[in-house]
């Protein structure tokens, strides 16, 4: 498929939310309310499961198996970031500490902490990435386990 017919279709599916304002107002109302939110990304994985053979939107019903699904995607991006967050950890240590008035321990260790922030900085953004890829083979394949297949998300 060629880019320019890719984007066109992506933009007029995009269109179709907009012309339907009550479910984009629902939608955006449930993002707002922490917890609830799950239900927005519930429902964003339904789009991605669908939108490929669809000429509409997907139903905004049945608020539980949403909120399930956006739960499993929340999950699932917890535990691709967990190694980028234990890595920005001690840089945020030492600025906590700092703005305390706490004397660092020494240069050494400010030097670390912010290379140890840079490659957690470029590990989450290459994770997030593969995480997009997993996120949508996860639900074509409706398997939370799909998520951490690594081998069939890189063929992709």
């Amino acid at each position: 498929m060629e880019l320019d017919v890719n984007l066109t279709e992506s933009i007029d599916y995009t269109k179709m939310l907009f012309d339907d304002l009550g479910r984009l107002l629902i939608l955006v109302i449930l993002d707002i309310i922490p917890i609830v939110n799950f239900v927005v990304l519930g429902y964003l994985g339904n789009v991605i499961k669908e939108s490929r053979n669809s000429d509409k939107l997907p139903p905004l019903d049945n608020y539980f198996e949403l909120w399930i699904q956006g739960l499993t995607i929340f999950v699932a991006s917890i535990v691709f970031m967990i190694i980028p967050i234990v890595l920005v950890i001690p840089f945020l240590s030492v600025v906590v500490l700092s703005w305390m008035s706490i004397p660092v321990l020494s240069t050494v260790s400010g030097i670390l902490a912010i290379l140890l922030l840079m490659v957690g900085v470029l590990l989450a953004f290459f994770l997030a990435i593969i995480l997009a890829m997993a996120i949508v083979n996860m639900r074509k394949k409706d398997s939370f386990g799909k998520a951490f297949a690594f081998g069939e998300i890189l063929d992709v």
